[in-house]
């Protein structure tokens, strides 16, 4: 354990959390069959070698210093399902900054450390605060067909249930005469419990009613697996608080 180092406080653990489900476009990297692996430990290198005069391109984070404001020096690794490698993309000065090779800092991550175990969790792309381009993605590929085929995903149910909710979205959209359309998407951001000052067709109401709809069975979807991000941080504090060897 690196002692000199200051441990995360609660609010950088839940700062992570957060993090964790908008640090990269999980809805369009993560498969929906099979999920990833993530695995939160800490790291002296946790959001290095990034400077005012060299940021880092992503508009999660983008200097070291503000990393380290915000997570301390927690860091993860992520892997695909049909993936050997973990990547990493808090630092870069792996030879190539998005992958952990073999005989680098990260090589340990090949396989996963036993001691991490209760630090390592499997999550889905509707860990992604944007259920817009997730369900585009689903539905473009049929993906709800294999949900009723096959009943091993274990958010089965609550997917199905979202997506036939989305469904009548488009349903209705589609139903829509092309200045209804308009109007919606002017009316893009209307608040539903001001709904009725609106003169607005009973298409586009029906719409932003069923919106609504929609929206909640994602809403417990993601929480899910922002609760499942919190369990790992959870256990990673307490192998902490015991001295545990997980810095990496």
């Amino acid at each position: 354990m690196n002692k000199q180092l200051p441990l995360p406080t609660d609010i950088q653990y839940d700062n992570f959390a957060e993090y964790i489900c908008e640090a990269h476009s999980w809805y369009k990297h993560i498969p929906l069959f099979g999920g990833a692996e993530f695995i939160f430990f800490l790291s002296e290198n946790a959001g290095g070698n990034y400077s005012e005069d060299s940021p880092r391109l992503h508009y999660a984070w983008k200097t070291t210093k503000e990393y380290r404001q915000r997570f301390g020096y927690l860091d993860y690794v992520y892997r695909m399902c049909d993936e050997e490698y973990f990547n990493r993309d808090s630092i870069h000065m792996f030879t190539d900054p998005l992958t952990i090779q073999p005989g680098t800092l990260g090589s340990s991550f090949t396989i996963r450390p036993k001691n991490l175990d209760s630090c390592s969790v499997v999550l889905y792309p509707f860990v992604s605060y944007d259920s817009d381009t997730l369900r585009c993605v689903i539905l473009n590929n049929d993906y709800g067909e294999n949900l009723s085929a096959d009943d091993s995903h274990p958010n089965r149910n609550q997917l199905i249930t979202w997506l036939d909710e989305c469904q009548k979205s488009v349903d209705i959209w589609n139903a829509m005469s092309s200045d209804e359309i308009e109007i919606a998407i002017q009316m893009n951001d209307i608040n539903l419990l001001e709904i009725d000052k609106y003169n607005l067709p009973a298409n586009v109401i029906e719409y932003f009613k069923q919106e609504e709809l929609a929206y909640e069975p994602y809403l417990h979807l993601q929480a899910g697996e922002l609760s499942k991000i919190h369990k790992g941080l959870m256990n990673l504090q307490k192998l902490v608080l015991q001295g545990s060897p997980i810095w990496y």
